[in-house]
């Protein structure tokens, strides 16, 4: 894990894009990236998750920090593609929904025209 310095973070939104950057005092740029708009949408979410865990755990002065350090930064890694991919699943799923309840009107339409041509 990176140092915990001061300093700022930057966010913006241009030509499609957030752009992303963190500051030092010295007004040093540290990091920077664009992201698209759901990739965005994606660290925000897992920015909050994280945060919110740590929340409802609670920060105990006698809690071990060699539990953090022990876990490498390929299992970070690989934590945070997994909030990726649970994000892009639940997208996935969504669009099938929607999917389904086209194909549900098709067949009330055809229920409809079927109980037309049987009453004639």
């Amino acid at each position: 894990m990176a140092e915990h310095e001061s300093g700022q973070w930057n966010v913006a939104a241009k030509d499609d894009l957030v752009y992303l950057e963190r500051a030092n005092d010295s007004g040093e740029l540290l990091f920077g990236d664009s992201l698209e708009p759901h990739e965005a949408r994606q660290l925000a979410r897992a920015l909050t998750k994280f945060a919110d865990k740590l929340d409802e755990g609670g920060r105990s002065s006698d809690r071990k920090e060699s539990d953090d350090s022990d876990r490498s930064d390929d299992d970070a890694d690989d934590s945070d593609r997994s909030d990726d991919d649970d994000a892009a699943d639940s997208d996935r799923s969504d669009d099938d929904d929607d999917d389904s309840d086209r194909s549900d009107d098709d067949d009330d339409d055809n229920d409809s025209a079927d109980r037309e041509k049987s009453s004639s």
